[in-house]
């Protein structure tokens, strides 16, 4: 929705030769698709779309702490901790690229096409860096989704938060694409606004996931 609505008439802006759309009115195409921030429909859908995702997400953590009530020992007996330094890395990683996003957002906000690229290529390699270090933690754990409830439940968890970090790498890498096609600009970049809100929303969460599932245990017992 965000990528369709950013690029209704970009070949008319960037002498495409096709000409602009128009609309009549009461058409979802006549909404304005040059506002941003709480104007933009497109920054709210995404908004909406992370309190749902929130409501998954605490529903989650629930169910861990729940299932920790049943077993006098968490993780279970003669089950090991999940390995701690890569997965933290990687969250860290991941908290870092919010820096260079924020970046590309307030740059393009500017008009500046120069930080616009530079952040979201910066974001993207540390975000791949993120996804490819929890990826192998996660192959490489051991108990796996199969073994018991500790196993399942962690699996679910750390698994919804690579479904968001790769949801995150497809869409911002079709935005780099239209940024380089200079679809986005000082009056023109919802789009942008939004896939970073959904960016900060995914770290931060991230960041809820790792101390649950890998400072909780070893703090509380």
């Amino acid at each position: 929705m965000a990528l369709a609505v950013e690029g209704i008439d970009a070949p008319a802006r960037a002498g495409g030769g096709a000409p602009r759309m128009s609309a009549p009115p009461g058409s979802v195409l006549a909404l304005s698709r040059d506002a941003t921030g709480a104007r933009s429909n497109v920054v709210w859908g995404v908004a909406w779309l992370i309190v749902i995702e929130s409501m998954v997400i605490a529903s989650l953590l629930v169910s861990y702490f729940y299932l920790r009530i049943g077993f006098p020992s968490w993780p279970p007996a003669g089950t090991p901790l999940p390995e701690f330094g890569s997965s933290t890395v990687a969250v860290g990683l991941l908290a870092l690229s919010v820096a260079p996003i924020a970046m590309a957002t307030r740059g393009v906000s500017r008009g500046s096409r120069g930080r616009l690229l530079a952040g979201t290529w910066s974001g993207l390699v540390l975000l791949g860096a993120y996804l490819t270090l929890s990826l192998l933690s996660l192959l490489g754990r051991s108990p796996t989704w199969r073994t018991n409830a500790y196993g399942s439940i962690v699996w679910t968890m750390d698994g919804y938060q690579l479904m968001h970090a790769s949801t995150l790498l497809v869409l911002w890498s079709a935005l780099v694409v239209l940024a380089h096609r200079g679809h986005f600009d000082e009056r023109r970049h919802a789009a942008i606004q939004a896939a970073a809100l959904y960016w900060y929303f995914t770290a931060a969460s991230s960041l809820v996931v790792h101390a649950t599932i890998h400072l909780a245990p070893r703090v509380l017992g």
